[in-house]
């Protein structure tokens, strides 16, 4: 009986010591590292300059950025309730690390689940933003993001990024063009 004591007790410190010892720990942390490209349609090479890009906790689902102003000043705007939010989780620096091409890539820590990456082109005065899943226990999130010169209309979509361009002005409605000079709405187009 007394060995067979010593035995259970035995098998429950192992049970015990190896739980502690098994148990992974989850995390959503990651360094969220940003490629960014331009295309004139045809070709699609590397950016020769930085982007700017920020990120916040929140769903695409409810929240957007209205306007290049508001990209430019990093705020998000609530689609229903109009709140707006100015204090990014996160804001993009440079890559620090050197490997192959990565001379103008940006990079942040991001840690939820889900976030609302925004990233701004100033030279194009082109913006975009997207929701983002992050995966568990990924220490390192890459990321392209292709800004291109010739898609017309105001928002297009490129990949799962919703880009914006709110300078664009239709040809057609441009005096050259035959048009009225005003710039042209739209809806998100492929």
């Amino acid at each position: 009986m007394r060995r067979f004591l010593h035995i259970a007790l035995l098998l429950i410190v192992c049970s015990i010591a190896t739980t502690g010892c098994l148990r992974t720990k989850v995390s959503t942390k990651t360094r969220y590292i940003i490629k960014p490209l331009i295309s004139d349609g045809s070709t699609t090479v590397d950016m020769e300059r930085y982007i700017t890009a920020f990120a916040y906790n929140v769903d695409t689902t409810d929240w957007a950025v209205a306007s290049y102003e508001d990209a430019l000043a990093m705020r998000i705007v609530n689609k229903t309730t109009g709140e707006i939010k100015s204090e990014p989780a996160a804001i993009a620096e440079p890559f620090t690390e050197s490997i192959g091409g990565g001379r103008y890539w940006v990079e942040m820590t991001l840690n939820n689940p889900t976030v609302m990456l925004v990233v701004i082109d100033p030279e194009l005065k082109v913006y975009g933003y997207r929701k983002q899943t992050i995966g568990e226990n990924m220490p390192k999130t890459y990321e392209s993001v292709i800004f291109y010169t010739s898609k017309k209309g105001t928002r297009y979509k490129a990949g799962a990024w919703i880009m914006c361009n709110d300078f664009y002005i239709d040809p057609s409605q441009t005096p050259e063009g035959g048009g009225n000079d005003q710039t042209a709405e739209g809806n998100v187009t492929e």
